[in-house]
């Protein structure tokens, strides 16, 4: 699966969501699905995963995006990156969740450590916690970033795993030699 991945802080959630939701420039054409995520902490710094089903639908998805100047009115976003899904578990779209994201950046050596890293190691370490809802792994290898999403059937069982959270980045930097650039907190407004 490919995805766009994008992060903007919309100054107002309730004002942009119907403008999200117009898809004025047609960059969820062809997408296979989309998922909003809000910030915990700021719930107008929203995620914005858009799935399709080809790299080249994607990569069509985000020029039209950019092409379509709607995001310029932002000025604290990450433009739309398009990455692969290096590892996904698939759970009850009903359960109620909350989420952890770890954005990192590295050298294309460490990317490809961190690859392997988190398909050997993290995946299956996180799939084992308590309360673990399932999670993928995004790589951008033209930017040289990487994101981590892993979702929690509650925030309370989020917020009881964080300790191992912290022990499994830091195992992650130093077998990797990737930068831990972000840590992230959000709430999922809605799944299908």
């Amino acid at each position: 699966m490919t995805f766009i991945v994008t992060r903007i802080n919309v100054g107002d959630y309730a004002t942009w969501k119907p403008m999200f939701d117009k898809d004025e420039p047609g960059a969820r054409h062809g997408a296979i699905g989309y998922r909003v995520l809000r910030g915990t902490e700021n719930p107008n710094e929203v995620f914005i995963l858009v799935e399709f089903a080809s790299l080249e639908d994607a990569q069509a998805g985000r020029e039209k995006l950019l092409g379509s100047g709607v995001l310029e009115r932002f000025n604290d976003k990450d433009l739309p990156k398009v990455v692969e899904e290096a590892d996904a578990m698939h759970v009850d779209p009903g359960t109620p969740m909350a989420t952890r994201t770890s954005t990192w950046s590295g050298s294309p050596e460490a990317l490809a450590k961190w690859e392997e890293h988190v398909i050997a190691r993290v995946s299956g370490f996180v799939a084992g916690l308590p309360g673990n809802a399932g999670g993928a792994f995004f790589i951008d290898r033209e930017a040289g970033k990487a994101l981590t999403l892993t979702l929690w059937d509650s925030e309370e069982a989020a917020a009881e795993t964080d300790r191992f959270a912290d022990q499994s980045r830091a195992s992650t930097v130093e077998a990797t030699g990737v930068e831990l650039v972000e840590r992230g907190s959000y709430a999922v407004v809605k799944r299908f």
